[in-house]
């Protein structure tokens, strides 16, 4: 599980299960101060949606492992 917040900009936060293709899109600005849970095993991307620098603070429940990351491919399909 990962949890992303954003503290400087805005973005969308592009979601979509693996499993059942679902997709989902959440915009977190730092005007708005919120926390994105993604649970394991969910795909995402985040898109800057301003003209200006985005940052975005992450955290993990556990250290990264490279070993473990998922490519998912989104040929022929809209940004994610």
């Amino acid at each position: 599980t990962e949890w992303f917040s954003v503290i400087e900009g805005c973005a969308r936060f592009e979601l979509q299960d693996p499993s059942t293709r679902e997709r989902r899109n959440l915009h977190l600005s730092e005007a708005k101060p919120e926390t994105l849970r993604v649970p394991a095993g969910m795909a995402h991307a985040i898109v800057n949606l301003g003209p200006g620098s985005l940052t975005v603070v992450a955290w993990a429940d556990h250290p990264h492992d490279p070993t473990d990351v998922v490519s998912w491919s989104t040929e022929g399909e809209e940004s994610l």
